[in-house]
């Protein structure tokens, strides 16, 4: 390959890490598409990508990987070091056009669990060692950053196999005392075939989850949870706690909804919904924090969503929290402005389950 479309490609790996952008789309025939937060944009300035451009970066990245890969590749995922801005994931699907590349940034720099501003009952999640936990919020709320520092610990910390899966991969996992493995999985494969799913998650202790649908994401985790796993998942929500779990269970086809309930009732450990609010010079984490409980697990199993908010409230000695609580508090610390509370209020009561503002503690 000319060095020439290696700079080509290279300025495109270069270009998504200046805009943040978490994938960027490469199609022949089609200029490329970045994609930050949930919007998709077409950069009109780069010119076209040509079906020899793809081919001859693929054939770059089956040459530089360490496993053997058969030609021409159908679907694959590589990595690819640029010079000039790092380590990327790239996804290869075979189309009938000529080869579809997804790129996406990859951070060797995982952030440690105590530089997040996490309670100190989210720290302590770490040390679970089944069940599931569940972290939700919006897109740039932190999940994300939570999600690989709780995995991060647990390599440093204990002797376990974790597989990690992201949609797009983010951060890279050395192993320390634990052994991670983060390989590229279709999840429609791996509901379509039960073999796949064994082997994705065999002898594996820990699965972490992030980046996927919530139905994608529960799933496999509710699979996995079967298997008496940990499964530490972050899942993209709007609203709290309540309208999360509620939105949960009503993902799944009906006939299935029961056995998600039952199961999700009684292996959930802690769900939380993480926030980034504005304070000063910096960001500042609010959590809305439950922690499952026998009188919990049964507001969930019998659909008692409008309950779980006061008995969070209820729970606070035990380190729950509800949201209402939670901006209290930094309210009246001075941490955060009344005016940033007040447009967080706005935006998050237009997903709660009752309307009823004044029914929450």
């Amino acid at each position: 390959m000319k060095f020439k479309k290696i700079d080509v490609f290279d300025s495109f790996c270069t270009l998504l890490k200046e805009k943040r952008g978490s994938m960027l789309y490469l199609a022949p025939g089609d200029s490329p598409y970045i994609r930050i937060g949930d919007t998709i944009s077409r950069l009109d300035t780069a010119a076209p990508v040509d079906k020899k451009m793809t081919s001859d970066f693929v054939n770059l990245l089956v040459t530089q990987s360490i496993a053997k890969i058969e030609k021409p590749v159908k679907e694959s995922s590589f990595n690819y070091e640029s010079k000039a801005a790092g380590t990327f994931k790239v996804l290869a699907a075979n189309g009938h056009n000529g080869y579809m590349l997804s790129i996406s940034p990859i951070y060797h720099e995982i952030p440690e669990l105590n530089s997040l501003g996490l309670p100190d009952v989210i720290k302590n999640l770490v040390h679970t060692q089944s069940g599931l936990i569940l972290a939700i919020g919006r897109h740039n709320s932190g999940k994300s950053e939570t999600l690989a520092s709780f995995v991060d610990y647990i390599n440093k910390h204990y002797n376990k196999r974790i597989i990690v899966m992201e949609n797009p991969t983010r951060y890279f996992h050395k192993d320390w005392l634990s052994i991670v493995k983060q390989p590229f999985v279709s999840l429609t494969e791996v509901f379509d075939s039960s073999n796949t799913f064994e082997r994705t998650i065999s002898e594996a202790s820990v699965l972490a989850i992030d980046g996927f649908s919530m139905y994608e994401t529960l799933k496999f985790s509710l699979s996995a949870l079967k298997k008496g796993l940990l499964v530490i998942a972050a899942i993209r929500a709007n609203g709290g706690v309540s309208e999360a779990l509620r939105l949960m269970i009503e993902c799944f086809p009906e006939n299935d909804r029961h056995t998600a309930r039952k199961v999700l009732a009684t292996t959930l450990k802690a769900l939380f919904w993480q926030n980034l609010l504005p304070g000063g010079t910096a960001v500042v984490p609010v959590f809305e924090i439950l922690l499952n409980d026998p009188v919990i697990s049964t507001l969930i199993y019998n659909e008692q969503y409008h309950l779980l908010r006061p008995t969070m409230a209820a729970g606070a000695g035990r380190g729950m929290k509800s949201i209402t609580q939670a901006l209290a508090e930094v309210s009246s610390a001075g941490i955060i402005s009344k005016a940033a509370i007040e447009r967080f209020r706005e935006y998050s009561y237009t997903y709660y389950v009752n309307p009823v503002k004044e029914a929450y503690y």
